[in-house]
């Protein structure tokens, strides 16, 4: 069984990302990454994750999450993928208030240039971010952000702290 996996850039260094780079780094048993958007100043790349697209949003999803509320019908419908995209367009960050379960969820506003990310209350599924000048790399494992050209990762102590401490 592969698990999903998801990697994004969002900014002016999203172009110099070679997706097989990307997919070589990867752990044995997640899903191979595939190009689901790439514009200006934008990557996207899942495997096996949900995707929705829409007039300049852009939602991925991992996990089993579901939609709360007014949009539990949609979810049911649409996927949640499409869900999301619908909420996160209508109200922006407090849509993640409606999400429930076991999830990792990037929504990318490529008009306003704005990055949501966010992960289940108890940290079941997890995301990992970077950022460089004026990009955010996002992944949903470590070692995906080590291929990134010009990374130079290194554990922080304080965020190790941070981690055992408050987690």
């Amino acid at each position: 069984m592969l698990f999903p996996s998801l990697f994004a850039a969002f900014g002016p260094a999203a172009q110099v990302v070679r997706l097989e780079q990307i997919n070589a780094r990867r752990r044995q048993h997640s899903a191979p990454l595939g190009m689901q958007v790439q514009q200006a100043q934008l990557l996207l790349a899942s495997g096996n994750a949900a995707v929705a697209n829409a007039e300049g949003w852009h939602v991925a999803v991992l996990g089993t999450p579901r939609m709360t509320g007014a949009w539990q019908a949609q979810a049911r419908r649409d996927g949640v993928a499409a869900a999301l995209l619908s909420a996160c367009r209508a109200e922006g960050a407090r849509a993640f208030s409606h999400v429930a379960g076991a999830f990792a969820l990037i929504a990318i506003d490529s008009v306003r240039g704005e990055c949501y990310l966010a992960v289940d209350r108890v940290g079941q599924q997890r995301l990992v971010w970077w950022r460089q000048g004026g990009t955010i790399w996002i992944a949903s494992e470590q070692s995906l952000l080590n291929a990134v050209p010009h990374s130079q990762l290194r554990l922080s102590p304080q965020a190790l702290f941070d981690y055992l401490y408050f987690h």
